[in-house]
């Protein structure tokens, strides 16, 4: 069957990101040490010794470095992402402080976590130095450190330098990752690295993120490795197509339809070279058998979006038009906004709504970016 959708990307939540992340969390223990000795203190001593053991402790702020400890883990979650910018400038004013403390010395990672029990978001910042973790979350109003149950030090290998997570313009889970691949092998969650701009050309990936007037764009992309399809269908079996140990076990050939499987020692998986409907038809794309597209060179980057941008989607298989308010939709004229897609976005978000910007999830196959817009963008349905 011919492959056309692209599927992975992102493990977070498009993928990204990113289902996995929003799971509903494990339902905390009931604390008792603090209501054991009710009746031989007074009323006063029994609240201090509560908020003791079940509240965070304020994040230092009388010095420039930050309190290294973390508190008792909260019997409540932190604060619901704010819908205005409120949590997102107080998430950029840590970092500044923390950065402040020991320029170059910290990375940084924002984990976006589903409460089940109140249906929405939160967020945590994590700063990463040496052997150091530190947690920060806003309770009750409050940047606090936060001690986190699941959090694990391999974690900062998907953390970001301070120039790139102040590239972010809201809060979502930077922890993207990726199958990549490499002439020495594969590696199958590749941390996603935070870019300014990116070049001019066709890119497959995932969007992350809208502005909400449409005019803005957050994506996760890269380029598919990629062969010659006429060099690829001149080759025998056994010949080697010269990348990392792959060589050619079949070709198989339907009509216009083109599936070149692989073997190889090194990745210890599947994979076959085929064509891709929205892609170059000179080319054979590599892929894995899962229909999982094969990439490099994945960066995540806000980029502008051109007035004049052709947009698609595949989300009117998925949803009812009058189900979304699709026919009774405001005209705006902009190419996002007047979109399926967009109608869909109450029903596909994967993250909070925060800073002026949707956190969205979609596939992108693909998307063109000339003179620094994305001037076409075709979105799959994840």
């Amino acid at each position: 069957m011919k492959k056309r959708t692209m599927i992975a990307i992102l493990m977070s939540a498009v993928m990204l990101v990113s289902c996995a992340k929003a799971e509903p969390e494990a339902e905390p223990e009931d604390e008792t040490t603090a209501t054991t000795t009710v009746e031989e203190t007074t009323a006063e001593t029994t609240v201090a010794e509560t908020e003791a053991t079940t509240r965070p402790t304020t994040a230092a702020t009388t010095t420039a470095e930050p309190t290294p400890t973390t508190a008792a883990v909260s019997e409540t979650k932190p604060d619901p992402v704010d819908e205005g910018s409120l949590h997102y400038d107080m998430f950029m004013a840590k970092v500044d402080e923390i950065e402040a403390s020991a320029s170059g010395e910290y990375t940084y990672a924002i984990r976006s976590i589903y409460n089940y029990e109140t249906r929405d978001y939160y967020c945590v910042l994590v700063a990463f130095r040496a052997d150091e973790i530190t947690s920060y979350a806003i309770f009750d109003g409050e940047m606090v450190v936060y001690e986190e149950e699941d959090l694990s030090s391999d974690e900062i290998d998907y953390s970001h330098t301070y120039d790139e997570i102040k590239l972010m313009p809201c809060l979502f889970d930077t922890r993207l990752t990726s199958l990549q691949l490499t002439e020495e092998g594969t590696d199958w969650n590749a941390a996603v690295g935070i870019a300014d701009s990116i070049g001019d050309g066709t890119y497959f990936g995932g969007l992350v993120a809208l502005s909400d007037d449409g005019t803005r764009a957050l994506i996760e992309v890269g380029e598919i490795i990629s062969f010659d399809r006429e060099m690829i269908l001149s080759m025998s079996e056994g010949d080697s197509i010269g990348y990392g140990d792959f060589v050619i076990d079949e070709i198989y050939i339907n009509g216009e339809y083109v599936q070149v499987n692989l073997a190889s020692e090194m990745y210890g998986y599947e994979f076959h070279l085929t064509d891709h409907d929205e892609a170059d038809p000179s080319k054979l794309y590599l892929c894995g058998d899962s229909e999982a597209w094969c990439m490099t060179n994945m960066v995540l980057v806000e980029v502008p979006v051109s007035p004049d941008c052709v947009e698609s989607d595949t989300y009117m298989y998925v949803y009812d038009a009058d189900e979304i308010g699709y026919n009774d939709r405001e005209i705006t004229g902009n190419p996002i906004t007047d979109s399926y897609f967009w109608c869909c976005l109450d029903h596909r978000q994967f993250g909070p709504y925060n800073n002026g910007w949707y956190i969205a999830g979609a596939v992108i196959e693909p998307v063109t970016i000339q003179n620094g817009e994305v001037t076409q963008i075709h979105l799959g349905f994840r």
